[in-house]
């Protein structure tokens, strides 16, 4: 029902001069994930950044339907595997990465908690990812830098297989191809179990990399885990930030917050029908209007 054409037209109609911001992250199925840009190609308008920048500060217009393609966390299936795909299609996707993860030097830390559950090893307190972000933040860090120290001790037919890692070319490559890069943190801790100090610090590494490397023509950020605070908002406005984007399945209005940008969540490779109601606006509106609900 949401993905039919016949609805999600009528979605359209009513909601076309709001911008819709999708969220991807890796891709599976390059083939497959082609196929559902053109779904989007098809019943909205791809715009970049740059538009949506100069959208947001009144120094342009959008045309109706416009989409501007995220991804986080810089998974190299997105930013090497994906690029072509987007080339092809003459989208200027963004890619949110962490620094920190550039090179292999650090893993992400999700990836260590999903690797030591995958050996059989033992997680203090039952903890999983979800949980591990509910804690403080020097908490999580110690729990995942205990298990790293476990993984590196692990027999070799326990531990998992290798990653793949994203690097500097990758990132060069894929602004060669049209698109372009924004800041997810340093590290990707979640800011909101942060001090004020760490939140800055967090987001100022990130900058001063992006900066060195020449990746980035404009101040774009994305909250992980689309976890926005105050005193991360107040620093990116402090900063020059352009838009600040969170995770919360909503359309953007003209005149939302640049700092607090809703965006829709979105597998790549998903069906013709969900992409269609995502992108229409049906899927996180019945989201929406179900959390009322509960809500009551």
């Amino acid at each position: 029902m949401l993905g039919s054409r016949l609805f999600v037209a009528g979605s359209m109609r009513s909601t076309g001069s709001r911008l819709r911001i999708l969220a991807f992250h890796g891709v599976g199925d390059v083939v497959a994930f082609g196929r559902q840009l053109d779904v989007v190609a098809e019943t909205s308008n791809p715009v970049s950044s740059g538009e949506v920048c100069d959208w947001l500060g009144g120094r342009g217009e959008l045309p109706r339907r416009a989409v501007w393609i995220t991804f986080d966390d810089g998974e190299p299936s997105a930013v090497v595997d994906a690029a072509p795909a987007l080339a092809a299609r003459g989208i200027r996707a963004t890619v949110f990465v962490c620094p920190a993860f550039v090179g292999g030097l650090v893993r992400p830390w999700w990836q260590v908690v999903d690797d030591a559950l995958a050996a059989g090893l033992a997680i203090p307190d039952g903890l999983g990812v979800a949980s591990l972000k509910a804690l403080g933040d020097d908490r999580r860090r110690s729990v995942v830098a205990s298990l790293a120290v476990a993984l590196d001790s692990v027999d070799a037919d326990r531990r998992p297989a290798g990653r793949r890692v994203l690097n500097l070319d990758d990132l060069r490559r894929w602004r060669d191809l049209g698109g372009d890069v924004g800041s997810h943190t340093w590290d990707h801790p979640c800011l909101d179990r942060c001090s004020p100090e760490a939140q800055r610090s967090q987001i100022d590494r990130a900058a001063a990399w992006l900066d060195e490397h020449e990746l980035w023509d404009r101040r774009v950020f994305a909250y992980p885990n689309g976890s926005a605070t105050s005193a991360a908002a107040e620093h990116l406005a402090s900063a020059g930030y352009a838009a600040a984007l969170l995770f919360d399945h909503r359309l953007v209005a003209r005149r939302a917050d640049p700092l607090r940008l809703s965006r829709l969540r979105i597998d790549a490779g998903a069906s013709d029908a969900r992409t269609r109601a995502i992108v229409g606006g049906g899927h996180g509106a019945s989201l929406a209007a179900r959390r009322r609900m509960i809500g009551r």
